[in-house]
């Protein structure tokens, strides 16, 4: 039978678990050695989750995930999450900011025997540009409507 709550301790325990050391490797109890990662494709296995988390963790070494709905059918989950952390580090051509972030996304994954099989995520990344200082925010209160008149946001 297919644990829910086991699958989503699986996976965000990994990636809320202390950044590996470098050269450390995952559990295996963690991921078969034919797991598929889709973000984007990565090598198969322990070393696709492994870059995975090492790419989230190296930008924000204390980010933390939190579930905030979780659905399940069959042997797959889908959660849908928000992270926070500090931008600490390099992500993509961005350098540290040292700026909190916020962003939101999804995982989808299968799991086969307690370990995982696949893995998907959508990673709202484009929330982060306006908080790292890349763009203007677009929050209500810097709105405007087609005539360049300013949106109230209390209607």
């Amino acid at each position: 039978m297919f644990d829910l709550d086991a699958a989503k301790s699986l996976i965000f325990g990994t990636f809320n678990g202390a950044p590996p050391a470098s050269g450390a490797e995952f559990s295996p109890q963690v991921a078969t050695s034919a797991a598929i990662f889709g973000f984007p494709p990565l090598p198969p296995g322990i070393g696709g989750l492994q870059f995975l988390v090492g790419f989230f963790r190296s930008a924000f070494p204390d980010l933390v995930f939190e579930c905030t709905k979780t659905v399940g059918q069959g042997s797959s989950l889908a959660c849908r999450w928000v992270a926070r952390g500090t931008h600490g580090g390099r992500l993509f051509n961005i350098h540290p900011t040292g700026r909190p972030v916020q962003f939101s996304g999804s995982f989808v994954f299968s799991v086969s025997q307690g370990k995982v099989v696949s893995l998907q995520i959508e990673a709202g990344l484009l929330e982060l540009v306006p908080q790292l200082g890349m763009a203007p925010s677009f929050g209500a209160q810097n709105q405007t409507n087609q005539t360049g008149g300013h949106v109230d946001a209390a209607r």
